[in-house]
């Protein structure tokens, strides 16, 4: 019968660490800008204004204002690093340059923008693959439809072309068989996720100003910068191991391309440990990334004969049972 924050307080714990706002952005971002947690529309994110009082509201409960309780927040990361926005894209590009050097008719990826049955939106291969806009990981499902003249992108989910449709059209190519909205984040939602994340974290870091128990873990700067060492060396090394925010194999983000990895976790949990290190003097050790699990390998293993073979041409049924 207690709510989050009444459970956590009836420990009387002298320590809270507190990491929310996150899905504020990400579940506008990850349907495509189609749905969101906005209460008017439900299709934006969070409003600031909503966000800004909860926030506080939350701030205002766990603070001990004598201050003899610790509080360690982390703020946002952007969406755009996520291989959830960042796997389908270029390789997208790479197969519609090819198919555009073949077929002049091919102008790039025709798609729906919000609230469109008909597509108005066109993006070219260079800007699919440089993030111009971001086509979610769920969009990889049906990228083998592109081109499609038979309308499977419909039979797929079980649903009969809305009016305007034309499946006769090849998918993707056509404005009368676009692409989905809820597969791409063009660059007007783009901004919208950017600008609610900034509006957000200010929101975060004002809070922590109030408050002389409180200390920021700024998550949303390692993530920045993981990508700009990725861009510039290939990634961080960390503990002997190398992190960049590829798909798998970058180490950092798990399966679903969004949640940490074992590991990535562990390097978040360092970042919580060393701004508590840093700010109340404390003298936690960090953790050895080494010594945690890895990422999911791509691979089954035969426990008997202590040997392992790699998965190859499978689907990701295959991989998950």
């Amino acid at each position: 019968g207690r709510n989050q924050i009444e459970q956590a307080l009836s420990l009387e714990p002298t320590f809270i660490t507190l990491w929310i706002g996150n899905n504020d952005v990400l579940g506008y971002a990850a349907s495509g800008g189609t749905s969101g947690t906005d209460a008017a529309t439900q299709s934006l994110p969070t409003d600031i204004p909503t966000f800004t009082y909860l926030y506080n509201v939350v701030a205002d409960a766990i603070t001990d204002t004598s201050g003899y309780r610790k509080i360690a927040v982390a703020n946002i990361p952007d969406v755009q690093i996520i291989p959830y926005f960042t796997t389908v894209g270029p390789k997208m590009a790479v197969g519609i340059q090819g198919l555009m050097s073949v077929d002049p008719r091919v102008q790039g990826l025709v798609f729906q923008r919000n609230g469109e049955t008909v597509g108005t939106g066109l993006v070219t291969p260079d800007n699919l693959a440089t993030g111009k806009v971001l086509i979610t990981l769920t969009g990889g499902q049906i990228t083998s439809l592109l081109g499609d003249t038979e309308g499977k992108y419909y039979a797929s989910i079980g649903e009969t072309p809305p009016a305007g449709i034309d499946v006769n059209m090849p998918f993707g190519f056509h404005p009368q068989n676009p692409w989905p909205d809820k597969y791409i984040l063009d660059q007007d939602e783009i901004v919208v996720t950017q600008d609610a994340t900034t509006a957000f974290n200010t929101v975060i870091s004002d809070v922590v100003e109030k408050y002389d128990s409180w200390v920021l873990v700024d998550v949303n700067e390692f993530f920045n910068d993981l990508k700009a060492a990725e861009a510039s060396t290939g990634g961080m090394i960390i503990d002997g191991i190398k992190f960049n925010t590829s798909f798998i194999l970058g180490n950092t983000f798990s399966l679903d391309g969004v949640h940490p990895t074992t590991q990535g976790h562990g390097i978040i949990a360092n970042e919580f440990i060393s701004a508590i290190n840093s700010e109340f003097s404390a003298s936690i050790p960090r953790i050895d990334l080494s010594t945690l699990p890895s990422s999911i390998p791509l691979a089954k293993r035969n426990v008997a004969s202590k040997s392992a073979f790699i998965l190859k041409n499978c689907t990701w049924k295959d991989i998950l049972l």
